[in-house]
């Protein structure tokens, strides 16, 4: 009376030959009928060594499905969480181990070596029970947005249906083997579900309309895959009640092993599309917020980015202006390629000294502005000296006309400023009463 499948080795003796072996079995469940078990010949190690060989395709496809299925897991854990098709990963990952690890029970190369053959029977049957809601949530996340009640209901009964059925187990009230009855009936309705499902897709493809655009691959592989894995599993339900074989997961095995494959395959290629367009949508960003001549951040970033902050993050911010001396001299003197030199050597300079504080705009024709942190004015003033320095050394040469930066820095006052552009107002006005002291030849200072 020994549930699921075990070994019985009889050694034969001379003294044997010529007798009838008689072999009497009882049907250890409350219904069904007894299966006839299969007799090999030979030593023990032989018959063990050829079942193997037999089952060593089933073995393999197992450990590759459940080998697969940490993979999807760890993948969805290394990955954009953002990602569209990423959500119904793991959910993925976790029906191909469950489903692996059943297959694997299923192939029977456990009751060989085995002593805990009732715990590895229940193991058994308890992954057949959850596989409903794992794969019930992938097809809802990824092709449904978790707005699909039907799905939600199958996996409401699989959850009554697991919580009912262990406790009877365990009490010794009724045998996994007398309540698999639903779970394949819930098997059944996921399998026509998402029949129907791909029949929809095969609809929505022919009219050019998709649920999300970006996970086109996964649908249409879904559409020819999903056929193979409820064909698959419709026909080994049909062998669980209606034949005697040992392994109920002879042909399932292959028809998730292949869809799997395939719709981890598919989501990556969507994965990889959308890496693709969000990389070409950031470039696109960067070149719109560009300065195109001094490669600093332009206007449109500028407006952007002042206001992004909230007063609580403002305690160590400041502004830091800048103007360029007789640009227009340069502009009317030597041309505007000369202009345009001068305005390059003045942003590279601007950059170079206060770029490691913060963002630097260039805002106007000749105006740059800085957003900073953590830069005392003690420190600023020091920079502003060495940057005029710098732009002395940097005169163009056959030049009368002087490269100047006039500067002003202020830094944010929850005393006296709303927001960054009070303070700014306020570098604003240092700015210009530096830049006619520089006009008027006086000290920077």
């Amino acid at each position: 009376k020994m549930p699921g499948n075990s070994w019985i080795f009889y050694e034969f003796e001379e003294e044997d030959e010529g007798h009838i072996l008689t072999i009497e079995m009882e049907q250890c469940y409350a219904k069904g009928s007894v299966t006839i078990p299969m007799i090999y010949s030979g030593t023990i190690s032989g018959i063990t060594n050829r079942y193997m060989r037999d089952k060593i395709m089933a073995l393999c496809f197992s450990v590759v499905g459940i080998v697969v299925g940490v993979v999807l897991i760890m993948l969805w854990l290394c990955t954009d969480r953002n990602i569209i098709v990423s959500g119904g990963l793991p959910w993925l990952g976790v029906f191909a181990v469950i489903r692996g690890t059943w297959s694997y029970l299923e192939a029977n190369t456990y009751s060989i070596h085995s002593p805990n053959l009732i715990l590895l029977v229940w193991i058994s049957y308890l992954c057949l029970k959850f596989t409903v809601v794992p794969f019930a949530l992938f097809f809802d996340i990824t092709f449904y947005e978790s707005r699909s009640k039907f799905l939600k209901v199958l996996m409401y009964l699989s959850f009554i249906d697991i919580f009912l059925t262990i406790p009877l187990q365990l009490m010794g009230i009724a045998d996994f083997a007398d309540t698999i009855l639903p779970t394949n009936v819930l098997i059944f309705a996921l399998c026509i579900y998402v029949m129907v499902t791909g029949i929809n897709g095969i609809i929505k493809e022919k009219h050019g309309k998709w649920v999300i655009k970006e996970k086109q691959m996964t649908y249409r592989v879904n559409i020819v895959v999903v056929f193979i894995l409820v064909a698959t599993s419709l026909i080994d339900l049909y062998r669980f009640y209606c034949s005697n074989s040992p392994d109920i997961a002879r042909f399932s095995r292959g028809g998730y092993y292949i869809y799997v494959i395939a719709i981890m395959t598919a989501i990556m290629w969507d994965y990889a599309k959308l890496v693709s367009i969000g990389r070409q949508a950031e470039n696109i960003q960067a070149e719109a917020y560009m300065d195109p001549m001094t490669k600093l951040n332009n206007r449109a970033f500028f407006e952007k980015y002042i206001d992004s902050f909230d007063k609580i993050h403002l305690a160590d911010k400041a502004i830091v202006m800048f103007d360029l001396n007789n640009l227009k001299k340069f502009n009317d003197i030597m041309g505007h390629d000369m202009g345009d030199c001068y305005i390059k050597i003045c942003s590279e300079v601007i950059q170079d000294l206060f770029g490691k504080y913060g963002k630097i705009s260039r805002i106007g024709g000749d105006e740059f502005c800085g957003i900073v942190a953590g830069l005392t004015e003690s420190e600023f003033e020091d920079i502003k000296k060495e940057m005029s320095e710098r732009v002395n050394t940097l005169q163009i040469y056959g030049s009368e006309i002087k490269m100047e930066i006039a500067s002003g820095y202020c830094a944010f006052d929850k005393k006296t400023d709303a927001n960054l552009r009070e303070t700014m107002k306020r570098a604003d006005e240092k700015m210009y009463e530096n830049k006619i002291k520089l006009k008027n030849g006086q000290n920077k200072k």
